[in-house]
């Protein structure tokens, strides 16, 4: 029929002209895709219809009066999306291989400005500093470090360190159980 911009641009006239859309315009885009999805077969055959815009424009309907009978749920979903979103910052996972392609991390500890307020003398720190660093080279792949970063520098949970590092919550809990277990002998 027309290339995919204007089968895009016909879908949103059709849409923002529709009873349904006033009120539910935040849902614009989920109207959008919806009409694009359900009218695919429609917009990519290739026999020539004399007036599409009437055919999409039925089709845009149904999928209006889908997205606004579902409304709440939608905007349930896009405001946890964006409240995830939000609560997650970027966490730069340095590494560097060796000549054998294994992965050496490259990754350092940052300093604690108030150390005074933890309690801890600079030697008691070093040596959980040096325990950590131990513990990341006997096993790499577990991300010590990193986990003892987020956890204990940034004072991130759980959760909330498994979603960064893009890994399951009890690898993140043994990982921190074998943190807890090694610094604790300290």
């Amino acid at each position: 029929m027309r290339d995919n911009q204007e089968q895009r641009e016909l879908i949103e006239k059709l849409i923002k002209k529709s009873p349904g859309f006033k009120g539910n315009e935040d849902l614009f885009e989920e109207m959008v895709n919806e009409t694009l999805k359900k009218s695919q077969s429609f917009l990519e055959s290739s026999i020539e219809v004399p007036n599409p815009e009437v055919y999409i424009k039925k089709i845009a309907i149904n999928a209006i009066v889908e997205i606004v009978k579902n409304a709440e749920k939608i905007r349930a979903n896009k405001e946890k999306t964006i409240q995830v979103d939000e609560e997650f910052e970027e966490v730069t996972l340095d590494y560097e291989t060796d000549n054998e392609g294994k992965i050496v991390n490259n990754f350092k500890i940052p300093e604690i400005k108030d150390i005074q307020s933890f309690g801890m003398d600079d030697e008691k720190i070093n040596a959980i500093k040096q325990k950590v660093i131990e513990l990341d080279k006997k096993n790499s792949s577990q991300n010590y470090k990193q986990i003892f970063e987020l956890r204990f520098v940034r004072e991130m949970k759980t959760p909330e360190i498994a979603k960064k590092l893009e890994t399951k919550e009890n690898e993140v809990s043994k990982s921190l159980m074998e943190l807890y277990k090694e610094i604790d002998s300290v």
